[in-house]
């Protein structure tokens, strides 16, 4: 059984909910998605394309392994890519690093040559005047390094969680 990026991170905060979303998901109460959440990061992520210079591809998906993420804008050039996570949100939370971390090991052991990872997420300081500055709208986080540090909690955690999926 593979994993998704959803599955992974929700397994990272908490093995018992996630295989009672797998298994049992009637029983979980106050788990109901928020269509508005959805939506914003929805809106979010497509003007976030418009920070790029050049043409960049969204909602590319990567396998391994039988796990698979799908990566909501990649950049390339020279042979190799550049990954960005858009969230909605003002600032990094620790479950990002997760999520970051999660795709970073999918995608390397696909195959592809990752110069970066980053996230990518809204300015609160910006006050538009004028055009929209997308430049200014969004901040940039290169995560690159984190993501290469957890790569051995990633695979473990991996491992485990297919495990608890199994029970």
């Amino acid at each position: 059984m593979g994993l998704t990026k959803s599955k992974y991170c929700q397994g990272t905060l908490c093995r018992k909910n996630l295989w009672l979303n797998e298994f049992k998901s009637d029983l979980l109460l106050g788990q109901e998605i928020d269509d508005s959440k959805i939506k914003t990061g929805m809106l979010v992520g497509a003007e976030a394309v418009n920070y790029f210079d050049s043409t960049v591809s969204t909602e590319v998906i990567f396998e391994f392994d039988g796990d698979m993420c799908r990566v909501d804008i990649l950049s390339e050039e020279d042979g190799y890519i550049d990954i960005y996570e858009v969230k909605s949100s003002t600032g990094i939370k620790d479950t990002y690093f997760q999520d970051v971390a999660y795709q970073y090991y999918i995608i390397k052991n696909s195959g592809a040559n990752i110069r970066s990872i980053n996230l990518m997420y809204l300015n609160n300081q910006y006050t538009r005047v004028g055009d929209l500055d997308y430049k200014k709208l969004f901040n940039v986080e290169d995560l690159t390094e984190i993501a290469i540090s957890m790569e051995h909690e990633v695979e473990m955690g991996l491992k485990e969680y297919k495990q608890v999926l199994l029970k």
